[in-house]
């Protein structure tokens, strides 16, 4: 698990590095519009609901530690029972895993799951839950540099 989780890493940085200025696209690949965007956000944010309000829960029963390592994507990240054992070696490990979300609702809930933590690093996975959905390569691609560059405008280092 930790060599895939390296690989995972190691892959989606790239990625990053090669879409960081993609604008969000629809399942036709198409250019969104701004409304088009927020309807997405509203959709995400209304069928994750539940999971996000046990996080915002969890979070005021015990606040996470600053300058953590955020591991945000979906049900292999929620489900990965022995992360923080599997990461000991790296300080304040957070685990904010959505099982069944996709990397397009993941660019757009970024500061519920990653952003309010201001975390070191993000560790992401996600996108085969929109393959699965029909979405293409690209445009899990394109959903990723949204969510990079989110990350990035609220955590710039």
């Amino acid at each position: 698990m930790r060599l895939m989780a390296r690989w995972l890493t190691l892959a989606l940085l790239l990625v990053a590095a090669a879409a960081t200025h993609a604008q969000p696209v629809d399942e036709s690949g198409t250019a969104m519009s701004e409304q088009a965007a927020i309807t997405q956000a509203v959709a995400a944010h209304t069928r994750w609901r539940e999971e996000l309000d046990a996080i915002a829960t969890a979070d005021r029963a015990q606040p996470p530690p600053p300058e953590g390592v955020v591991f945000v994507g979906s049900s292999t990240i929620r489900l990965w029972s022995h992360l923080a054992q599997d990461f000991s070696q790296v300080a304040n490990v957070l685990q904010r895993g959505v099982g069944g979300s996709t990397m397009a609702e993941h660019s757009v809930l970024e500061h519920q799951l990653v952003g309010q933590y201001r975390p070191r690093q993000v560790v992401v996975y996600a996108g085969d839950n929109d393959l699965v959905e029909g979405h293409t390569p690209l445009q899990v691609l394109h959903s990723f540099a949204r969510f990079a560059n989110a990350v990035r405008a609220e955590a710039p280092n």
